[in-house]
């Protein structure tokens, strides 16, 4: 997905993409939302047991040339780490990615589709439930950061990680027929983490995507078709 929005200095365009285990962007159906609230919605396909990568982009007038892009992810209401596209990185045209959370200085968990854990009860405790489930947030802000590596010998960081277990009522499960959740897979080795402090411009306002997600058959039978915008670089058509 993409947003434009139009500002005194010029054009600003930022984009976000889930790409699948090779790579291959997403399709994204049933795109909505407003340029203009800085907000895009959407739903893509999930196969549960694939790992997949978020990706992001941005571009603007003269004055962005020497700002950074964090994204900000969140998966089914849980926090995970965040990335940053430098600059430097955005005038070689290149994206940031992120595909796992870190749980060590060399280990990671990547990102994954699972299924759903079901709760016995028809009506459990509300915080025993997921706020945002079939959910994949991720926010976009322009600023400066500052690299810090962590090395081996790093004794006072602490990398948390979060049990991303997406529950929902049986009964809440059987009304919708999705059974997809998101989730974190088995710890793999990773480089050494390179984390950021980052500082927003607070002139320039913050962009949302949001992914919903299900598998490509209950999207089909829900109606959930891809858009097919005439002027669109997204990728919008029909299910196969």
């Amino acid at each position: 997905m993409r947003i434009i929005t139009n500002h005194e200095d010029g054009e600003v365009e930022m984009h976000v993409v889930i790409v699948d285990s090779t790579g291959v962007d997403l399709n994204e159906y049933m795109v909505t939302g407003s340029d203009d609230h800085h907000i895009k919605h959407c739903w893509i396909p999930a196969v549960e047991g694939q790992t997949f990568e978020i990706r992001w982009f941005g571009r603007g007038p003269n004055l962005y040339s020497k700002l950074d892009i964090l994204a900000t992810p969140c998966l089914d209401g849980f926090d995970v780490n965040c990335g940053v596209l430098l600059a430097h990185e955005r005038a070689q045209s290149s994206w940031g990615w992120l595909d796992s959370h870190q749980v060590s200085a060399d280990m990671a968990r990547p990102f994954k589709f699972g299924s759903l854990e079901l709760t016995e009860d028809d009506e459990p405790p509300l915080d025993a439930l997921t706020e945002d489930p079939y959910t994949i947030r991720v926010q976009l802000e322009w600023g400066w950061s500052r690299p810090q590596q962590l090395g081996q010998e790093s004794d006072f960081h602490t990398f948390e990680c979060p049990e991303i277990t997406t529950s929902l009522s049986k009964q809440e499960v059987l009304l919708a027929g999705n059974y997809t959740s998101v989730t974190l897979g088995e710890p793999i080795s990773s480089d050494i983490l390179e984390t950021h402090n980052f500082r927003h411009e607070r002139n320039i306002p913050s962009a949302e995507f949001v992914f919903q997600y299900g598998p490509a058959d209950w999207l089909q039978a829900n109606g959930i078709n891809l858009n097919m915008p005439s002027n669109s670089e997204v990728n919008e058509g029909t299910i196969d």
